[in-house]
């Protein structure tokens, strides 16, 4: 679309190919597909697709000169795109990442999921300079990344956040109010049980959301799969990974784990003994104990004697 070709979403894209095969078959068109969003697709003919966006949208739309909005080309297929080659078809690692606090990732105000290329781009590059005879060999493959987000989701009508905030926000630098509720807030909210649980929930259930899609579109995939996070992200991360059920077959390892975990307790004691200067005390103590049992035990020994 336009300067900066934007893919729609996979159930919007399903949406205009099915009405544009409808105005195919029929020969009618001049038809509109409304959006979710408020925007409107329109087919006029088969090279004439314009989108239509609403005032609240993610597609950037420029103005007219009357100063109303215009709208924005929509292509179908990539016949139209430069698409670079040369990117290798097999994938050996599966990299996750969750983003930090706010809806943008870096200062050109992008979102994870457009930040994401700028790490396959990475991988490319590290590929055809430092493993080339490798990946000539076939015995290394490219890594894959695939984006993790959870901001829309806390910000969303399920939690209602925005609204609750919108009241109480002052109205004084309207921009940096804005900019503290929708990034800096995020740090606070995780302190919260409730919130906190619910981005938990949301980056869980969105990892194994796409990592089912992947092998289902990739069934060849046997890579390892690791996940990466941003600021509060690697938070997030940690408390999920930390939080892991052991998967052992049996209570052996279960038991053992729990033999060397007392056994930590207890080094763990000593040393704050010995930094609290006590562990002196208590071994006079037992020193002390040990002296009154070798003196009964003489004295039940000359007892018997007798």
């Amino acid at each position: 679309m336009d300067a900066t070709p934007i893919p729609y979403t996979e159930q919007q894209a399903v949406l205009l190919e099915e009405a544009y095969r409808v105005c195919v078959v029929s020969g009618k068109w001049h038809s509109a597909v409304e959006q979710e969003d408020g925007s409107r697709v329109v087919l006029h003919s088969p090279r004439a697709l314009v989108h239509f966006t609403a005032l609240d949208t993610d597609f950037p739309t420029p103005l007219s000169a009357n100063g109303t909005q215009a709208p924005l080309t929509v292509r179908r297929g990539t016949e139209d795109f430069e698409i670079e080659d040369g990117e290798i078809e097999r994938v050996n690692h599966l990299l996750l990442i969750v983003h930090g606090i706010g809806s943008v990732c870096d200062l050109k105000l992008r979102p994870v999921h457009q930040c994401v290329d700028d790490f396959r781009k990475l991988g490319r590059s590290l590929l055809s300079t430092h493993f080339r005879e490798a990946v000539e060999a076939g015995e290394a493959g490219r890594v894959e990344v695939l984006p993790i987000s959870w901001h829309k989701a806390l910000h969303g009508e399920a939690t209602g956040i925005d609204e609750k905030l919108r009241p109480i926000t002052l109205r004084s630098i309207p921009k940096l109010r804005e900019f503290t509720n929708d990034t800096i807030l995020d740090a606070l909210l995780y302190t919260s049980p409730v919130y906190c649980q619910h981005i938990i929930d949301t980056v869980a259930s969105e990892m194994e959301r796409l990592y089912s899609l992947y092998k289902r579109r990739n069934p060849g995939f046997e890579g390892r799969v690791s996940v990466a996070g941003h600021s509060l992200g690697s938070v997030i991360l940690f408390d999920i990974l930390m939080n892991q059920k052991d998967g052992g077959k049996d209570g052996e390892k279960e038991g053992e784990d729990g033999e060397k975990e007392e056994e930590e307790r207890r080094i763990l004691v000593r040393i704050l003994l010995l930094l609290l200067g006590e562990e002196d005390g208590e071994k006079e103590e037992d020193g002390e104990k040990e002296g009154e049992k070798e003196e009964e035990e003489e004295e039940e020994e000359e007892r018997r004697i007798l």
